[in-house]
Protein backbone atom coordinates (compact mmCIF):
# COMPACT_ATOMS: atom_id res chain seq x y z
CA UNK A 1 0.00 0.00 0.00
CA UNK A 2 2.56 2.35 0.85
CA UNK A 3 4.42 1.73 -2.60
CA UNK A 4 1.15 2.29 -4.59
CA UNK A 5 0.72 5.35 -2.69
CA UNK A 6 4.89 6.53 -3.09
CA UNK A 7 4.71 5.80 -6.92
CA UNK A 8 1.27 7.73 -7.46
CA UNK A 9 2.76 10.93 -5.72
CA UNK A 10 5.70 10.53 -7.65
CA UNK A 11 3.23 10.02 -10.77
CA UNK A 12 1.43 12.99 -9.59
CA UNK A 13 4.48 15.12 -9.21
CA UNK A 14 6.14 13.84 -13.03
CA UNK A 15 2.33 14.91 -14.57
CA UNK A 16 2.66 17.92 -12.75
CA UNK A 17 6.22 18.59 -14.08
CA UNK A 18 5.16 18.12 -17.64
CA UNK A 19 2.28 20.24 -17.36
CA UNK A 20 4.33 23.00 -16.11
CA UNK A 21 6.99 22.56 -18.64
CA UNK A 22 4.31 22.86 -21.20
CA UNK A 23 2.89 26.01 -20.14
CA UNK A 24 5.96 27.11 -20.36
CA UNK A 25 6.93 26.12 -23.74
CA UNK A 26 3.47 27.50 -24.57
CA UNK A 27 4.20 30.36 -23.08
CA UNK A 28 7.33 31.22 -25.16
CA UNK A 29 5.72 30.65 -28.11
CA UNK A 30 3.27 32.98 -27.32
CA UNK A 31 5.97 35.04 -26.34
CA UNK A 32 7.77 34.84 -29.53
CA UNK A 33 4.58 35.30 -31.83
CA UNK A 34 4.03 38.49 -30.01
CA UNK A 35 7.57 39.55 -31.08
CA UNK A 36 7.47 38.80 -34.66
CA UNK A 37 3.83 40.29 -35.18
CA UNK A 38 4.93 43.09 -33.24
CA UNK A 39 8.02 43.06 -35.88
CA UNK A 40 6.07 42.61 -38.97
CA UNK A 41 3.43 45.06 -38.00
CA UNK A 42 3.73 48.05 -40.50
CA UNK A 43 2.26 50.87 -37.86
CA UNK A 44 4.37 51.51 -35.26
CA UNK A 45 3.43 51.65 -31.68
CA UNK A 46 4.47 55.41 -31.46
CA UNK A 47 1.28 56.09 -34.95
CA UNK A 48 -1.25 53.64 -32.87
CA UNK A 49 -0.83 55.98 -29.72
CA UNK A 50 -1.01 58.84 -31.70
CA UNK A 51 -3.85 57.54 -33.61
CA UNK A 52 -5.75 56.48 -30.01
CA UNK A 53 -5.17 59.85 -28.42
CA UNK A 54 -6.73 61.39 -31.75
CA UNK A 55 -9.55 58.82 -31.33
CA UNK A 56 -10.10 58.80 -27.10
CA UNK A 57 -8.68 62.43 -26.27
CA UNK A 58 -6.41 61.30 -23.67
CA UNK A 59 -2.75 60.89 -22.89
CA UNK A 60 -1.53 57.45 -23.90
CA UNK A 61 0.42 55.36 -20.61
CA UNK A 62 0.27 51.82 -21.87
CA UNK A 63 0.45 50.07 -25.16
CA UNK A 64 0.96 46.48 -26.38
CA UNK A 65 0.40 44.11 -29.18
CA UNK A 66 -2.81 41.53 -28.05
CA UNK A 67 -5.21 39.28 -29.66
CA UNK A 68 -7.79 40.64 -30.85
CA UNK A 69 -10.91 38.96 -32.50
CA UNK A 70 -8.31 36.04 -33.80
CA UNK A 71 -5.90 38.71 -34.86
CA UNK A 72 -3.47 40.97 -32.99
CA UNK A 73 -4.38 44.94 -32.46
CA UNK A 74 -2.66 47.14 -30.29
CA UNK A 75 -4.10 48.05 -27.31
CA UNK A 76 -3.69 51.34 -26.17
CA UNK A 77 -4.87 52.77 -22.67
CA UNK A 78 -5.43 55.92 -22.40
CA UNK A 79 -6.43 58.75 -19.53
CA UNK A 80 -8.56 61.65 -20.22
CA UNK A 81 -8.27 65.21 -17.94
CA UNK A 82 -11.42 64.16 -15.88
CA UNK A 83 -9.50 60.71 -15.13
CA UNK A 84 -11.20 58.47 -17.19
CA UNK A 85 -9.68 55.46 -18.68
CA UNK A 86 -10.12 53.97 -22.01
CA UNK A 87 -8.92 50.99 -24.40
CA UNK A 88 -8.50 51.67 -28.03
CA UNK A 89 -7.27 48.74 -30.55
CA UNK A 90 -5.54 50.02 -33.56
CA UNK A 91 -5.36 47.86 -36.23
CA UNK A 92 -1.37 47.51 -36.66
CA UNK A 93 -1.59 47.44 -40.42
CA UNK A 94 -3.32 49.90 -41.37
CA UNK A 95 -3.34 52.42 -38.23
CA UNK A 96 -6.79 52.47 -38.28
CA UNK A 97 -8.53 52.75 -34.91
CA UNK A 98 -11.18 49.76 -34.41
CA UNK A 99 -12.31 49.93 -31.34
CA UNK A 100 -12.83 52.43 -28.23
CA UNK A 101 -14.55 51.77 -25.31
CA UNK A 102 -14.55 53.59 -21.35
CA UNK A 103 -13.16 51.39 -18.78
CA UNK A 104 -15.74 49.96 -16.39
CA UNK A 105 -16.02 50.30 -12.35
CA UNK A 106 -14.02 46.61 -12.05
CA UNK A 107 -12.00 47.21 -14.74
CA UNK A 108 -10.29 50.64 -12.89
CA UNK A 109 -10.68 48.72 -9.58
CA UNK A 110 -8.08 45.83 -10.95
CA UNK A 111 -6.38 48.26 -13.02
CA UNK A 112 -3.57 50.82 -12.27
CA UNK A 113 -4.17 52.85 -9.55
CA UNK A 114 -6.54 57.08 -10.58
CA UNK A 115 -3.44 58.46 -9.06
CA UNK A 116 -0.70 56.94 -10.80
CA UNK A 117 -2.28 57.01 -14.17
CA UNK A 118 -3.38 60.35 -13.31
CA UNK A 119 0.46 61.31 -13.42
CA UNK A 120 0.87 61.44 -16.96
CA UNK A 121 -1.36 64.06 -17.87
CA UNK A 122 1.56 65.92 -15.83
CA UNK A 123 4.30 64.10 -17.08
CA UNK A 124 6.45 66.47 -19.74
CA UNK A 125 7.63 63.52 -22.02
CA UNK A 126 4.69 61.76 -23.63
CA UNK A 127 4.23 58.04 -24.93
CA UNK A 128 5.13 58.51 -27.97
CA UNK A 129 8.25 60.48 -27.67
CA UNK A 130 9.32 57.56 -25.17
CA UNK A 131 9.22 55.35 -27.57
CA UNK A 132 11.17 57.24 -30.24
CA UNK A 133 13.80 57.84 -27.66
CA UNK A 134 13.84 54.21 -26.64
CA UNK A 135 14.01 52.64 -30.58
CA UNK A 136 16.67 54.90 -31.43
CA UNK A 137 18.40 54.42 -27.84
CA UNK A 138 18.30 50.39 -28.07
CA UNK A 139 18.09 50.50 -32.17
CA UNK A 140 15.49 48.47 -32.53
CA UNK A 141 11.95 48.37 -32.94
CA UNK A 142 9.17 49.14 -29.75
CA UNK A 143 7.09 46.16 -29.18
CA UNK A 144 5.17 47.23 -25.67
CA UNK A 145 5.53 50.63 -23.49
CA UNK A 146 3.65 51.61 -20.35
CA UNK A 147 4.26 54.51 -17.99
CA UNK A 148 4.99 53.53 -14.45
CA UNK A 149 5.21 55.80 -11.02
CA UNK A 150 7.72 54.31 -9.35
CA UNK A 151 10.40 55.12 -6.30
CA UNK A 152 9.02 59.24 -6.45
CA UNK A 153 9.71 58.99 -10.27
CA UNK A 154 8.16 59.31 -12.96
CA UNK A 155 8.83 56.44 -15.71
CA UNK A 156 8.36 54.58 -18.97
CA UNK A 157 9.41 51.31 -19.51
CA UNK A 158 9.89 50.01 -23.16
CA UNK A 159 10.29 46.92 -24.43
CA UNK A 160 12.03 47.02 -27.69
CA UNK A 161 13.11 44.14 -30.47
CA UNK A 162 15.67 43.17 -32.46
CA UNK A 163 16.39 39.86 -34.28
CA UNK A 164 14.03 38.06 -31.60
CA UNK A 165 16.12 39.51 -28.75
CA UNK A 166 13.97 42.31 -26.52
CA UNK A 167 15.79 44.88 -24.66
CA UNK A 168 13.84 46.96 -21.36
CA UNK A 169 14.60 50.63 -21.94
CA UNK A 170 13.60 52.97 -18.60
CA UNK A 171 13.09 56.19 -19.73
CA UNK A 172 13.21 59.68 -16.94
CA UNK A 173 8.84 60.66 -18.47
CA UNK A 174 10.19 64.07 -16.50
CA UNK A 175 13.68 64.66 -18.17
CA UNK A 176 13.27 62.51 -21.31
CA UNK A 177 16.61 61.02 -20.70
CA UNK A 178 17.12 57.36 -20.42
CA UNK A 179 17.84 55.87 -17.22
CA UNK A 180 18.91 52.07 -17.84
CA UNK A 181 18.73 49.52 -20.81
CA UNK A 182 18.70 45.93 -19.53
CA UNK A 183 18.19 42.47 -20.99
CA UNK A 184 14.39 41.34 -21.37
CA UNK A 185 12.27 40.53 -18.28
CA UNK A 186 14.61 42.79 -15.92
CA UNK A 187 11.38 45.41 -16.29
CA UNK A 188 7.95 44.99 -15.32
CA UNK A 189 6.63 44.68 -19.20
CA UNK A 190 6.78 42.31 -21.57
CA UNK A 191 7.30 39.37 -18.93
CA UNK A 192 5.15 36.97 -20.61
CA UNK A 193 2.59 36.93 -17.62
CA UNK A 194 -0.77 36.77 -20.24
CA UNK A 195 -1.63 40.10 -18.99
CA UNK A 196 -5.15 41.46 -21.29
CA UNK A 197 -4.16 44.57 -21.12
Amino acid sequence: MFAFKAGASAFALAVALATAGAAHANETDENSRNIAAALAAKTTLAQAVTAAERQGGGHGFKIALRDHDGSYAYKVKLIASDGKVSEVSVDPATGKVLRSETEGFFSRLFGESDGEAAKVNSAPTTLSAAIGIAEKQATGKAIEARYKAEDNTQQYRVAVAKDQAVRDVTIDAVTGKVLKIGAAGSGEHHDGDGEED
